[in-house]
């Protein structure tokens, strides 16, 4: 006969969980902080600003977004070669904005597309700067999707969890990580 237990095996704790959660908070925190701040300004400006090729510029951001995934990490990961960042956090930092940039700066321009000039000038008759409008008529109207480009931002570090199981920086008691000879010399 089948017997069935509802107890369920003691499993030991690992601490390098922490360390790896540690990691990957800091990295999306990290991510979600610097694209926000990019991503809440380029909106802004393509949104706002009447320039030379600006929709060429918009639709150059966008193309990021149509390119097959492995042309677009090859060629990171080559830069990243080259740079010397590979195993590092600023090489991952390079990689989470890159992917996800083009997005958030879509989303934050269409978003600020929604609110009317109509309050900036309004702010400026009232003696405002272009900064005192943006930052006290438009970033408090735009929370909600400033507050989507966050969660988009940071989940995508902590959601695949790439960065948990391939440690970036080397530590004591464990060999330093080198890149694949064959990339170097190709970037080389």
């Amino acid at each position: 006969a089948l017997e069935v237990s509802m107890r369920s095996a003691p499993v030991p704790f690992d601490p390098s969980c922490l360390r790896c959660l540690g990691e990957s908070s800091f990295v999306a925190l990290t991510v979600a902080i610097t694209g926000l701040g990019l991503a809440s300004a380029a909106g802004y400006t393509l949104s706002r600003s009447r320039f030379l090729h600006r929709s060429s510029t918009f639709g150059g951001a966008l193309l990021a977004q149509l390119l097959p995934a492995v042309v677009l990490i090859t060629a990171l990961c080559l830069g990243l070669v080259w740079l010397g960042l590979i195993a590092s956090y600023l090489g991952l930092f390079i990689v989470y904005l890159v992917t996800t940039l083009p997005f958030c700066i879509w989303q934050m321009k269409r978003n600020y597309d929604a609110i009317p000039n109509s309050f900036e000038e309004a702010a400026e008759i009232d003696g405002a700067s272009v900064w005192q409008s943006f930052s006290r008529i438009l970033l408090p109207l735009a929370m909600p999707a400033l507050a989507i480009t966050v969660m988009f931002f940071s989940s995508i570090p902590l959601s695949f969890n790439q960065y948990a199981s391939v440690p970036a920086t080397s530590r004591k008691g464990r060999p330093e990580e080198k890149p694949n000879q064959n990339m170097v010399q190709a970037a080389g």
